[in-house]
C-alpha cells in the first residue's frame, strides 16, 4: 500500500492486547441433564461472551438455562421466544436458575450467545443478555443475579429432559 500527504491520527490506537481472548472450551457428553464449566470466571478479565453450538435436546420443545456460580437462587430474568409456528413464549426466571437463554421447538440442536457482565467481582451485580436459536426459534433475554457475588463457573441446564453434543466457548473481554 501506498500513503502519500499528510497523515493524521486522533483518538486511541487499538491495541494488539485488546478483543476477544479464549478462557476455556467444553465439549458436552452424551444425555446429560446439565453442563458445569469451572474456570469459566476469574479477575483477569471483567465482562465474558459464552457462546453455545450444536446442542441437542431429547425434549422436542425444551428451553436452555444458564446458571451462575452454585447457587439456584437471586436470579432474575426474562426471555421472549417466537417459534416456527408464530407461537411466541414468554420465559421468566424469578429467584430460580437464572437466565432463560435457548428454545427448541421440534428435534434439532440449539445454540446462542450469552453476553456476561461482572460475573468475577464481589461488589458488583451480574448482569447478562442472551439470544438464542434452536430448529425454527428465536429468543431473546436479560437479567442479573441479585446480590454480588464473586463466581467462577456456570452450569447449562435444559428445562427438561437432556442435552447431547456440542461446544462451550467462553471468552473473555481483553481491555489492554
Amino acid at each position: 500500500a501506498t500513503v502519500s500527504g499528510d497523515l493524521t491520527v486522533t483518538g486511541n490506537m487499538t491495541s494488539a492486547n485488546q478483543g476477544l481472548t479464549l478462557v476455556k472450551t467444553q465439549t458436552i457428553g452424551s444425555g446429560v441433564s446439565s453442563v458445569t464449566v469451572t474456570g469459566a470466571f476469574s479477575a483477569t478479565f471483567d465482562n465474558y461472551t459464552v457462546v453455545i453450538t450444536d446442542i441437542v435436546s431429547s425434549n422436542t420443545a425444551a428451553s436452555f438455562w444458564i446458571r451462575l456460580g452454585s447457587v439456584a437462587s437471586n436470579h432474575y430474568g426474562r426471555a421472549y421466544g417466537i417459534k416456527y409456528d408464530g407461537t411466541v413464549t414468554n420465559l421468566s426466571a424469578n429467584n430460580t436458575v437464572w437466565a432463560p437463554i435457548g428454545l427448541v421447538s421440534s428435534a434439532g440442536d440449539m445454540g446462542a450467545t450469552v453476553q456476561i457482565y461482572s460475573p468475577y467481582s464481589a461488589s458488583t451485580r451480574t448482569k447478562y443478555s442472551s439470544q438464542g436459536h434452536g430448529d425454527g426459534s428465536f429468543i431473546v433475554g436479560a437479567g442479573q443475579r441479585n446480590v454480588a457475588f464473586s463466581m467462577g463457573q456456570f452450569t447449562l441446564l435444559p428445562g427438561s429432559g437432556t442435552i447431547t453434543g456440542g461446544t462451550i466457548r467462553v471468552y473473555g473481554y481483553n481491555d489492554g
